[in-house]
């Protein structure tokens, strides 16, 4: 047996204890690929007169590779096996007797960059094939191809996003990891190298939207809101411009290589779900044929069905499940999830649905698990489907909370106009990368009275300097 430590549910490196065996049964504690392309095994000293170290093909056969009376043993040609255990031979009386072999250790093969492509100005995207058995991958660059290789990071998933200067000469390897053992480097691949298709997605973010009758009848005008008018101006101008909305779950099913996404797409989300998205919004979006992505705060939506004399008196009155459930079924609007009880600025540490400072991420996980499933019941009770899309209130968001919300499943996560969320203003993908934590996280714009949608659209491609046009 081992102890191992995790931190955020993640192993610790280094943090293992050493192993402690059954009835002097030895447990391997480590393999390492020497520089002469031998494999070292080591092995806590049972005080056994000699061990014996077996390896077993893919078939499962298993073959004695060795016998030594020390705590490890260097291994050539151990390549064609996949995994090797370890038994310990006793004297008992006048015999030697050899205990039951250890717990397989799986040998990690070596993993192959299949791909290397600059999906920004900021960007790399590093795709490389998943190796069986591996806990996770380092990632190595250098700026020539027989250079010496700094460790640049870590990933859980078979795509690292790497933060690169513009035009400099980059090479990766990626190196496979397990708890025992450190796998071969790949081969040096370079930038730009079998470089995939990438599609930008500028996103804008909007709250509600106010006519002239809406405030004569005592509907506040607060300062995320647009006019209706402005509203349409922006649909028009997108539409003459050829562009084309798409939802969030479009862009989901293109990251898993389910589909292609247009040239010029753009996602147009509201947060909230007040009362102006049903009037204004909905007939707008229809009439311009458009689609946009309306994330809701569940326990506002149910307190105006089960008020409606207050709703009608509220200056920032919400839509009912019913509009909701209306709007979805047309197609002209996708129901995802704006948290349904977070959605307060500051409650015990919390602002929003963001971690609260020094709270563990495994406690944080039960309260957004909670949260998570409350409103996707609900939404499949009003709309069939639930959601795989997250809004954060307040656009509050950490690397923690980000790890926690796509825990209870959630693929997007939509964050706030930040550089912490992408360098780049509209948001670029790599066709087939995947859901992974780095292309969960959504930078919006935020879309303010008074300025329309080109000029954000202009200044978001001046800034990027890129593909997107």
């Amino acid at each position: 047996y081992k102890i191992k430590t995790q931190i955020n549910g993640r192993l610790s490196e280094g943090t293992e204890s050493k192993a402690v065996t059954r009835a002097g049964v030895p447990a391997i504690t480590e393999m390492r690929i020497l520089e002469d392309a031998r494999l070292e095994v080591r092995w806590e000293d049972e005080g056994a007169q000699a061990y014996r170290l077996y390896g077993a093909s893919d078939s499962g056969d298993w073959t004695l590779l060795a016998e030594t009376e020390r705590a490890d043993c260097v291994l050539s040609g151990f390549s064609k096996y996949a995994q090797l255990a370890l038994s310990a031979v006793y004297s008992a009386g006048q015999e030697l007797r050899e205990t039951p072999r250890s717990e397989p250790a799986a040998i990690l093969g070596q993993s192959r960059v299949t791909a290397v492509t600059q999906m920004d100005r900021y960007t790399a995207a590093v795709q490389y094939e998943p190796v069986a058995n591996a806990a996770f991958y380092q990632i190595y660059r250098c700026g020539s191809a027989g250079g010496n290789y700094d460790l640049i990071g870590t990933s859980y998933d078979a795509v690292y996003y790497d933060e690169i200067e513009d035009g400099g000469s980059c090479f990766y390897k990626v190196q496979p990891v397990s708890d025992r053992m450190k796998g071969p480097l790949s081969a040096a691949v370079r930038l730009g190298a079998n470089a995939k298709p990438v599609s930008g997605v500028a996103v804008f973010m909007y709250h509600d939207f106010v006519t002239q009758e809406d405030l004569d009848a005592g509907v506040a005008f607060d300062e995320y809101a647009v006019w209706a008018d402005e509203f349409e101006q922006d649909l028009r101008w997108l539409r003459e411009n050829g562009y084309t909305t798409v939802t969030a779950s479009e862009l989901v099913d293109f990251l898993d290589g389910r589909t292609q996404l247009p040239a010029k797409a753009v996602m147009l989300t509201i947060d909230d779900g007040k009362l102006g998205v049903y009037r204004h919004a909905y007939p707008l979006l229809k009439k311009y044929g458009m689609k946009a992505v309306l994330a809701v705060i569940g326990e506002c939506i149910d307190e105006a069905d089960a008020n409606p004399q207050e709703r009608a008196r509220d200056t920032a009155p919400y839509c009912t499940w019913s509009e909701i459930g209306e709007m979805s079924a047309s197609g002209a609007l996708e129901i995802v999830s704006h948290s349904y009880t977070r959605h307060r600025f500051e409650n015990a540490g919390h602002a929003g649905a963001n971690i609260a400072d020094g709270e563990r991420e495994d406690d944080f996980y039960q309260t957004a698990l909670k949260d998570c499933s409350r409103m996707d019941q609900k939404l499949r009770e009003v709309t069939g489907k639930g959601t795989a899309i997250f809004s954060y209130p307040y656009s509050k968001n950490s690397a923690a909370s980000d790890r926690v919300w796509m825990r209870c499943g959630y693929k997007l996560l939509f964050c706030g106009d930040s550089n912490d969320v992408r360098h780049s203003q509209i948001n670029y993908y790599v066709q087939s990368a995947g859901v992974n934590y780095y292309s969960a996280r959504t930078r919006r714009l935020p879309r303010m009275t008074g300025t329309p949608l080109s000029a954000y659209m202009k200044n978001a491609i001046r800034n990027d300097d890129w593909i997107f046009s």
